[in-house]
């Protein structure tokens, strides 16, 4: 409601809600999704401006991210949109992958695991296993094995669990 006129009035995020459940059949509210078609993206197909508006069918403009032209080509094809998100989201999740491994090799997580905790008093869980170790990339001096605190194996109860073997039943 307009203050001075007293007039209905919506906001930019209602009207885009409105004009993208109007004219495409977007959800009202939806946050499920990480990555979906939106109102603004979908409109660009249709009303292109710039240079490069009509270079590419797929691309509205020149720096456009690849699961954006997916996910909203899907879309306005009738196609399954949500691949191109879950696609995106293992793609996210690789890259996160990536960092951690950057980490470890450059050394920053030497400091996490080893002083960091120490410092404030508190426990770092990591579990792994050990021919996944990343040993060579570690700096030197560092020594891994003086952070393990426990080591699970099939060999001794000491190495079990909360010091609790189960053994098996055979039929």
């Amino acid at each position: 409601m307009d203050e001075e006129t007293g007039e209905r009035v919506f906001n930019w995020e209602r009207w885009k809600t409105l004009l993208g459940w109007t004219l495409f059949g977007l959800p009202r509210s939806n946050n499920a999704f990480k990555y979906m078609p939106t109102y603004r993206s979908l409109i660009s197909y249709f009303v292109r401006r710039g240079h490069d508006a009509y270079n590419d069918p797929f691309r509205h403009f020149r720096q456009q991210k690849p699961w954006d032209i997916q996910l909203n080509t899907a879309y306005l094809l009738g196609l399954n949109w949500e691949y191109a998100n879950q696609w995106q989201s293992l793609k996210d999740q690789e890259n996160g992958i990536k960092a951690i491994d950057q980490a470890i090799k450059s050394g920053a997580m030497e400091g996490l695991v080893g002083n960091v905790t120490d410092k404030a008093g508190i426990q770092y869980i990591c579990t792994l296993n050990s021919d996944m170790v990343p040993r060579d990339d570690f700096s030197d001096g560092f020594d891994f094995d003086q952070h393990v605190r426990l080591t699970l194996t099939d060999k001794a109860q000491s190495g079990s669990l909360l010091g609790v073997r189960f053994e098996r039943r055979g039929k």
